[in-house]
């Protein structure tokens, strides 16, 4: 069976073995998925799902508040562990994010901040995306021409 997702990724070169899990965020709300489906899922990526097809808000942040939040406090102990320094002074995580948003909300932008204590950075104005994403529009031709 088919089924489109949203994506969100996060790694770090510094703890590569204490990765954050990948999470694939499903429209809907999984509660018609087959048995077999759902135990075909690895236990090494979060699933989850939501009402709606884009990258929802209140989505966005449950993932921010259960793993990004999780992954940087466990990074910044590693740090303040290897080198004595407290955590205030522990290095930032830097996030690359779309547009798309839910990422662009100013609530999400500031926990990312301050309670995971990484800087935020969009990698394209918000009116780009019909340049640089034009797979996300489903035509494929388009994107061929604008890149001519």
């Amino acid at each position: 069976m088919k089924r489109q997702a949203t994506l969100d990724l996060m790694f770090s070169g510094d703890l590569p073995e204490d990765q954050t899990k990948p999470a694939v965020i499903f429209r809907g709300t999984g509660a018609r998925i087959s048995s077999a489906e759902e135990a075909g899922y690895d236990e090494d990526v979060v699933v989850l799902w939501q009402p709606r097809g884009w990258q929802y808000a209140p989505t966005q942040m449950d993932w921010a508040e259960r793993d990004v939040n999780a992954y940087m406090s466990r990074r910044r102990a590693t740090w303040c562990e290897e080198t004595g320094n407290p955590s205030e002074d522990a290095p930032y995580g830097f996030m690359v994010q779309h547009n798309l948003g839910s990422q662009c909300r100013e609530e999400f932008v500031d926990y990312v901040e301050k309670e995971c204590s990484m800087v935020v950075h969009f990698a394209e104005k918000s009116s780009s995306t019909h340049m640089r994403q034009a797979i996300d529009r489903g035509n494929w031709k388009d994107h061929q021409e604008l890149d001519r």
